[in-house]
């Protein structure tokens, strides 16, 4: 049967290798990280039991969410402030994030994205997102060479910084799919 999947982030390796995928939407892939990001995951990795606790905290959420925000306006900063209200992570769902996050950084499964076994591939990924290495359309087309690639205005939380556009690019992808 059709099986579509959408991802983001490091989601994206977890289902990218998966072979019995039609149709894959992948949002700000990380094929590799950069250095930073690799060093920020293994420093909150060593102190998730201190960091866990306090992850919601709001003004350390905030900064966090503002920090990777690119797209600056009243309404990306308005979703930030809904999403850290309305979006809890228990202790526990952090730790096992990080965990594996950690996993990820060091088995680099990153290399399964290659061989993505989808029929069909779109990769959106913000222009401004400075998570991964692969930060433009030629080297995204590279990493996955049987992908449409679509880059819009935003960073690696792309879809709250440009809603409107991910979503318009996400509706069109899926009618794309079904008429092929």
């Amino acid at each position: 049967g059709r099986v579509s999947v959408i991802a983001h982030s490091f989601g994206c390796s977890v289902v990218a290798a998966a072979t019995s995928l039609e149709d894959l939407i992948l949002i700000n892939p990380v094929p590799s990280p950069v250095p930073g990001f690799a060093g920020y995951a293994r420093v909150m990795y060593r102190l998730r039991w201190l960091v866990s606790p306090v992850y919601n905290f709001y003004p350390l959420a905030m900064l966090r969410g503002l920090a990777i925000r690119k797209v600056r306006g009243r309404t990306s900063l308005a979703i930030l402030h809904w999403i850290t209200i309305h979006t809890r992570i228990t202790p526990k769902q952090f730790r096992y994030q990080i965990l594996a996050t950690e996993n990820l950084l060091k088995t680099k499964p990153f290399e399964a994205m290659r061989q993505s076994g989808a029929s069909r591939l779109l990769v959106l990924a913000g222009i401004d997102d400075n998570i991964p290495k692969q930060r433009d359309s030629l080297q995204l087309q590279q990493v996955f060479p049987s992908a449409a690639v679509l880059l819009l205005r935003g960073g690696h939380i792309l879809p709250l910084e440009s809603p409107a556009y991910a979503a318009q690019a996400i509706v069109w992808a899926q009618s794309e799919f079904k008429s092929s």
